[in-house]
Order: structure tokens, then sequence, then C-alpha cells
């Protein structure tokens, strides 16, 4: 059960909530916070998450590191795999010989395709062999993929990605910083920055929540538990057809150098309980505070 803050010692972090411009402010903003935990803070990449409220918002996190300079892996169990990403894993079981009726039923025995696809991957290992199947095409396969030493046949492959599916941890050897969906975070570390927390993203929705996961449960959780510090963040703008795409809720639209652009609203649990008592800084004036800037 979390910690009502009154109640918290030392050890537990108040939550700070930010403010950015846009979604690409926000992401790279977060990413340089991130970091500095690990370089400057002394902590260990596996006790700093930036925790994201979909898998899209995963996939724009894990790019806006690599464009910021920052090692991070993306860490998705299979209820959240794209379609793209299924179709690759359905590949590699096939492959393998280890695939349920569904999945079976995607292949047509006789077909050509399918001949020339147990062909040619079944003599494939490491590497060659997820390339061909489109494994390395997929952001989400790229943290299973670090598991690999290079020689793995079609099961000794689908066992890495299994296993890092359904119980991801970190290699031995990790520098890289986990990003992880919100409904997935077993455990609260030290540091932990939320994005995109918007109405329309979050509250969380997906097919297979747990129940009151997507709600404030999980803003009590991380709000509470997170030890050296917590970082809810938003964005006031964004574009308004990604925003219609993508079912971003806004009050009101305005027109940029001729780009239609809707003005956000911050996730209702960011001014209820106990987060609402704490004021709301902004991203860059933090940025500058910490010489990230």
């Amino acid at each position: 059960m979390a910690l009502p803050l009154e109640q918290r010692t030392e050890f537990h972090a108040l939550p700070e909530v930010v403010k950015w411009r846009s979604p690409s402010d926000e992401l790279v903003g977060l990413a340089l916070l991130a970091r500095a935990a690990v370089e400057r803070d002394g902590c260990d990449p596996s006790e700093v998450v930036l925790v994201v409220p979909s898998v899209a918002w995963g996939i724009m996190m894990h790019r806006a590191c690599e464009s910021a300079g920052v090692e991070a892996d993306f860490l998705v169990p299979r209820s959240l795999l794209g379609r793209r990403a299924l179709d690759a894993l359905a590949r590699l079981e096939f492959i393998a010989g280890s695939c349920d009726e569904s999945v079976l039923s995607r292949f047509d025995l006789d077909d050509a395709r399918t001949k020339g696809l147990l062909e040619h991957c079944g003599a494939l290992r490491g590497f060659s062999l997820a390339k061909a199947l489109g494994l390395c095409d997929c952001e989400e396969f790229r943290h299973a993929l670090r598991h690999m030493v290079g020689d793995e046949d079609p099961s000794k492959l689908l066992k890495i990605v299994s296993c890092q599916i359904a119980h991801p941890t970190l290699p031995s050897d990790n520098t890289s910083i986990p990003i992880m969906h919100c409904l997935h975070v077993a455990r609260v570390p030290r540091r932990l920055f939320f994005a995109g927390c918007v109405e329309g993203l979050v509250p969380v929705s997906v097919g297979e929540a747990l129940p009151d996961r997507g709600g404030r449960g999980i803003f009590s959780a991380f709000a509470c538990e997170a030890r050296e510090q917590v970082v809810f963040s938003y964005f006031t703008s964004i574009e308004e057809r990604i925003a219609e795409r993508i079912g971003i809720v806004y009050a009101r639209t305005r027109t940029v150098d001729g780009v239609r652009v809707a003005m956000t609203r911050p996730s209702r649990f960011l001014n209820e309980g106990d987060i609402g008592r704490y004021s709301t800084d902004g991203g860059q004036a933090l940025l500058r505070r910490r010489g990230l800037n």
C-alpha cells in the first residue's frame, strides 16, 4: 500500500510536476534528466525509469533518447506489442516449431512463401535470423535482442525473446535506462520520470489493463514510493491532427506558423489529492537550473 505523503520519511521523494511546450521538448528533456541521474548523481541505470502511458509514447521516448545521446531500452510486455511486432514474433514461433493453432493458422504450409521462409530462416543463426524474421525492425524487441550472443538457432532465439517479454531484465553489463509502460512497473525505482500526463493518455486505457491500475492507484504508488525523485510531466500543445489520431483531449486550438495546434489539458490526477498540492515547474527552466541545456 502506498505511503501517505504526511507519513513519509527522508527516504521518500516529494513529487515534482513539470510542464513542457511540446511532446518533443518533454521527451528530450526527460531523457536528459534521466541521464543526469546516472552520470552526475551516480544512480545505477536500472534504478532510473522513464515511464510512458502507451507503446507509441514508449517508441517516441526511445527515439528521443537516441537523438539526445541517451542510451535506453524499451521493455514491452507481450500484451502491448504492436501488430508488426506480433507478426515478427509469430514468424519466429512458426520457424521454431513452437506455435499454437492461432499462430499456425496464419501460415499456409503449401504456400511457396511459407516454404521459402522455412528453408531460408531455418538455416540462419543469431542476428541474421533475427533480421530475416523482422525482429530487428521492431523497437519493441531491441531490449530482448541485447541479450543475444549471436549464434542462436530459432528455438534459442525464441526462448530469449519470450523470456524478456514475459519478465524483462537488464543485462549484467547494463548501461541503459529502462523505458517502461506505466501498467508494468512492478517496482518503484529511486528515480522515476512519468511522461505524457495529459488527458487522453492518462488515465490509461488498454484492453488488458488490471483493475484500477489505469487510475489513481498507480499515481499514488508512484508519488509515494519513489525514494529519491518522482517527476510527473506533461506538455501544453501538440499538432491537432496528432491529438485527434491518438485521442488526446484538448480545450482549444490555435494556428502556429500555419499549423493547427491543440492546447492540451493536464491529467486530472495532477490536480487531485497529494500531487495537486505541489506547484508546476517549467521544463526549460528546470533544465537551465541543472545546467542541462
